[in-house]
């Protein structure tokens, strides 16, 4: 008997694992519908605006390639100069935050705010000059323009 009830938990547990672990990760998917972007007034940059989701703790924008082999990291893209939006923002990296001397501005965004079109919505101010990587590693420069591919990596 108790063969049975534990074959039958198991079931019931791998059935609801396989059934509930797609709705969990689907709050971390953007899809359509889901972000914007605002061209304000600025002639430096542009409001990205993602909608907040249950499961949805944080976003980051990184390169939009990534090297096939897993040899080479893939970086967050860093604004040059602070902004008010997400100039004071904190970046976790392996658990702990970053801490360095220089000032470095990730493009991410961790604290949602009321959006007239998406409800709670995390706003990412993006540069049009953008920087990424280190110089003891690999590191570029980018030039944000109609046709420029974005990464959104989202996190719980």
């Amino acid at each position: 008997m108790k063969t049975f009830n534990l074959r039958h938990f198991l079931a019931v547990f791998f059935l609801f694992s396989v059934f509930l672990l797609p709705v969990a990760a689907d709050d971390l998917v953007i899809q359509s519908g889901d972000a914007y972007i605002e061209l304000g007034d600025s002639d430096e940059g542009f409001d990205l605006y993602i909608k907040a989701k249950p499961g949805l703790r944080s976003v980051l924008i990184t390169e939009s390639t990534a090297d096939p082999e897993k040899r080479a990291d893939s970086f967050a893209f860093r604004a040059w100069d602070y902004n008010s939006i997400n100039g004071d923002e904190k970046r976790i990296l392996d658990g702990a935050f970053l801490e360095s001397e220089s000032s470095l501005y990730f493009l991410l965004d961790s604290s949602p705010e009321e959006n007239e079109l998406l409800g709670m919505a995390y706003r990412i101010f993006i540069p049009f000059q953008l920087t990424y990587g280190y110089p003891w590693s690999r590191e570029g420069q980018v030039e944000v323009h109609q046709g420029t591919w974005l990464n959104i990596r989202t996190f719980e």
